[in-house]
């Protein structure tokens, strides 16, 4: 009989229990009604989780920032040579008067100015090449080509090398060099002309029998001085920009002005090359020049 009443207050007690349960509830399904849980979440003090908070994706403009990281640190070094130049003229004069087919061209000048030989105030700068590379500033635009002819002498006034080439302008900066067949020796300036034609002779726009041109002079010579073990053991180890620091320091302008314009036109977005190049250009007062293209 015992046993009869402790299962019914047991079965009494579930039945309770489920009361209360079902009184302080409601059945998300019959009810729709859906309980908040709070989570109050407490950092635990001794757990690092510096790392887990870091972003490891790069970020949506990095491919770029790597690829204008500057990659270049080239010191300049300028040794400007002694007892070194010869009369002629670098730039230009503006307001030259071309004749009706000149004029035409000159209409569309580059704002930055005139045509310019990039050589030294001095006009001569110094080379350790027999080869080397002549660079001028190209201030037009047309879309007509034309012709530029460029002559190197000797001492003597005679004909080292002549080109004259045709092309379609566009302001810039670009080089003429000098082919392995011909080289220039120990023991004499070289002069040379660049000569921009803007119409040749005998033509409907000129009849005369002499083009109509702009010309620029510069003049090169090889360096008496030859190079002692030491340098010369260096530029046969040393990567560009460390040739272009010695280059500096031994006051060879036509050697140190064609490895900056390389790098500048293979490299336009690195700023430590701007700033070699700009550093060079200024210690011969062609600044002004820094940021124009360097032309193919």
């Amino acid at each position: 009989m015992k046993s009869f009443f402790l299962k019914i207050n047991l079965v009494l007690l579930i039945l309770g229990t489920l009361i209360i349960i079902l009184v302080n509830s409601k059945s998300p399904i019959t009810n729709k009604f859906i309980s908040i849980i709070p989570i109050n979440w407490n950092q635990p003090k001794d757990e690092d989780t510096s790392e887990l908070n870091q972003v490891s994706a790069l970020p949506v403009n990095s491919q770029a920032e790597v690829k204008n990281k500057p990659r270049f640190l080239i010191p300049i070094n300028w040794n400007k040579p002694k007892n070194v130049g010869k009369p002629g003229r670098r730039q230009v004069a503006t307001g030259g008067s071309r004749g009706s087919c000149g004029d035409l061209l000159s209409s569309q000048k580059n704002e930055k100015g005139t045509l310019t030989a990039l050589v030294p105030i001095a006009i001569e700068g110094l080379t350790n090449s027999n080869n080397p590379t002549f660079f001028v500033y190209l201030p037009y635009q047309s879309k007509e080509n034309y012709n530029y002819e460029f002559i190197l002498l000797n001492e003597e006034e005679e004909e080292i090398y002549k080109v004259k080439l045709p092309i379609k302008p566009t302001p810039g900066i670009i080089n003429i060099p000098l082919p392995n067949n011909v080289s220039i020796e120990k023991g004499q300036t070289y002069s040379w002309t660049f000569s921009f034609i803007f119409a040749e002779a005998n033509t409907p726009c000129n009849p005369s029998q002499i083009p109509i041109t702009e010309t620029v002079e510069g003049a090169v010579s090889l360096d008496k001085i030859t190079p002692n073990d030491t340098v010369l053991k260096q530029l046969e180890t040393a990567n560009i920009e460390e040739k272009i620091t010695i280059y500096t320091e031994q006051g060879w302008w036509y050697d140190a002005l064609a490895s900056l314009a390389k790098l500048r036109q293979e490299y336009p977005d690195d700023s430590n090359v701007l700033s070699a190049w700009t550093e060079f250009l200024k210690v011969e007062q062609l600044e002004n020049l820094a940021t124009e293209k360097i032309l193919p």
